[in-house]
């Protein structure tokens, strides 16, 4: 198990999670883990960067409608 307390490896481990559940379509599924996960990353900053990661990947990829989703994600 990877030691989630250091910064750098819980933004790699929400990055894989929400990647994951975007790939198979789990959109509200990944905002409910970036919303648990957000006051631990570094900030609004590296919340907004790991949207937008997800987004142009998945637009690269063609699937631009979750790139879409994923880049507006309503977050409470």
């Amino acid at each position: 198990m990877k030691d989630l307390s250091d910064v750098s490896e819980r933004n790699k481990f929400v990055k894989f999670v929400v990647g994951d559940l975007f790939k198979q379509n789990l959109i509200d599924q990944a905002v409910t883990v970036l919303d648990d996960f957000a006051p631990t990353l570094e900030g609004k900053k590296e919340y907004n960067l790991i949207r937008k990661d997800f987004a142009s990947t998945f637009c690269r990829d063609g699937d631009c409608e979750t790139a879409k989703s994923a880049s507006t994600m309503n977050t409470s």
